[in-house]
């Protein structure tokens, strides 16, 4: 823990020296590179991010500025709308630009948790990763309970490491747990071995289909960003026939680098060529709403469908109970 207050110490250091004239994109730049490296740390000390993060300043005035961002924006634009047609025709071409700036172009979904029903997708999976690694620990249960997951109940602990993290950051923490007894790539060699049905039961929170198509038929476009592998994604996607509605797909393992990063929904965005102050993440976890903060997002939208509690999702903008409330 010395580590980590050290290495908080020298972020407010360099918190503090941050000019007030600088922008919200170089705040997030900022912001976003601490942040993932105060999560690395957190990891690697086997330390809860979650509390640690959302008291620190340099998180919290991160999120402060984009929403401060987001009234003025929402400021003008009513004000427009109140003075009328009169008013309207006097708006200057550049306040013309902004206003279509503002208009939601791209959505981007996360799939466990929010197009999906975790516990029915993950429980087997869940079930056998801890089992695989029964004979190395002392307590089955404690060991579940650190990965996020409870035997006894036969289901994931809301905000637990599971419901959120990538397949790779799962094996760290199955490294960090069991010390000296294997390697990272021991563990991943037995992760392997561990395959997820493809017979799994699909349960959705509302007509995923018929979402999609309201969204394309509003000249929305449509991104997924899960935390799982590819194989399983495409799968689940395609069993509800929406596959060929998503314009682009970023999943765990396409590289090292997930949620809760900006980066995947910054890809995203790029690709697609969608800035991402006209785009909404909707999503169920901390990493969801926190890697669409850190990639300043115009809209965020926090859903309770999945194993988090209302508290890890209080940085959205709007929190629903699932994506059958959603709406643009």
């Amino acid at each position: 823990m010395d580590h980590i207050n050290f290495f908080l110490q020298e972020v407010e250091k360099s918190r503090r020296q941050i000019p007030r004239t600088a922008s919200v994109e170089e705040y997030m730049k900022f912001a976003s590179t601490n942040y993932m490296m105060l999560h690395y740390l957190c990891q690697q000390h086997s330390i809860d991010f979650y509390p640690l993060i959302s008291k620190q300043e340099f998180f919290t005035e991160c999120v402060k500025k984009r929403k401060e961002e987001l009234k003025e924006e929402e400021k003008k634009e009513s004000i427009g709308k109140s003075k009328g047609k009169r008013v309207k025709n006097r708006i200057p071409p550049e306040n013309k630009e902004e206003k279509e700036e503002q208009k939601i172009k791209l959505v981007i979904f996360d799939k466990d948790g929010t197009l999906f029903h975790n516990n029915f997708l993950f429980q087997e999976y869940c079930t056998k990763v801890i089992e695989t690694f029964k004979d190395d620990v002392d307590d089955v249960q404690k060991f579940g309970e650190k990965l996020g997951f409870d035997m006894k109940e036969s289901k994931l602990i809301p905000g637990g490491l599971m419901a959120m993290a990538s397949g790779q950051q799962v094996c760290q923490k199955v490294v960090s747990i069991l010390g000296d007894k294997y390697s990272l790539l021991q563990v991943e060699e037995k992760m392997s071995r561990i395959e997820k049905t493809e017979e799994t039961t699909i349960v959705e929170f509302t007509d995923t289909k018929e979402l999609f198509i309201s969204l394309k038929k509003k000249g929305i476009k449509i991104g997924v960003c899960t935390s799982d592998d590819r194989r399983n994604t495409l799968n689940h996607l395609a069993r509800i026939d929406v596959l060929k509605m998503v314009d682009y797909l970023k999943c765990g393992d396409d590289n090292k680098i997930n949620k809760p990063s900006p980066e995947p929904i910054k890809e995203i965005c790029n690709e697609l060529g969608v800035s991402p102050r006209n785009t909404c993440m909707v999503g169920d976890t901390f990493y969801d709403v926190h890697s669409a903060t850190l990639a300043n997002c115009g809209r965020i939208i926090g859903v309770l469908s999945g194993d988090s509690i209302p508290d890890q999702l209080q940085e959205s903008d709007i929190i629903v109970k699932s994506i059958a409330s959603f709406f643009i």
